[in-house]
């Protein structure tokens, strides 16, 4: 095989990950979509719903690392769910600078009424993978968000926005270092 032939398969093999990657994307709009028609809120507020209902009342950083957002964008995705009334804040008695966030009632009814969150989904759909290949999985789509996030997201300036867009563990970057 020469070296052309070599390349275009490399070439084919990576804009099938891709592909790969896009149609993921997809689904995951298609289904928030249909979500936010069908129960009134997007998959990001049914994450901090969910999240709420298994953990109980967190204090918004707490919240916002469970389901990896932001500060600014947790603050907004909260205001969002309060003045829905699907949640609410409560500050501590003992110290009045701590707020937790709480799922109302009808936060609660509404958790109990929608349909599973895609992630609840994937998970599902992971258990049809054996160990192995999850391990495998983990460890390269961990490899590529490093890459993507150290070359492309960290450096926005290219997109001509603030210099980082995403929190990143600092464990993904710290292993991309070491390799």
């Amino acid at each position: 095989m020469n070296s052309v032939s070599q390349a275009s398969e490399v070439d084919s093999l990576e804009a099938e990950i891709f592909s790969s990657l896009r149609k993921i994307t997809n689904a995951v709009e298609v289904y928030s979509a249909k979500l936010k028609e069908k129960t009134g809120i997007n998959a990001s507020q049914l994450s901090c719903l969910l999240v709420l209902s298994k953990a109980g009342p967190l204090a918004l950083s707490k919240l916002g690392k469970k389901v990896s957002l932001s500060p600014s964008m947790i603050t907004s995705l909260v205001d969002q769910l309060e003045k829905k009334e699907l949640v609410v804040r409560k500050r501590k008695t003992t110290d009045r600078r701590v707020v937790s966030i709480e799922l109302t009632d009808k936060g609660i009814e509404k958790v109990n009424n929608t349909p599973p969150s895609f992630q609840e989904l994937l998970i599902e759909s992971l258990s049809y993978i054996n160990e192995e290949e999850k391990k495998s999985l983990h460890k390269n789509l961990s490899r590529l968000l490093s890459l993507i996030v150290s070359e492309v997201l960290i450096d926005s300036t290219l997109l001509g926005g603030e210099n980082k867009l995403v929190e990143v563990e600092p464990s993904i970057l710290e292993k991309e270092n070491r390799t």
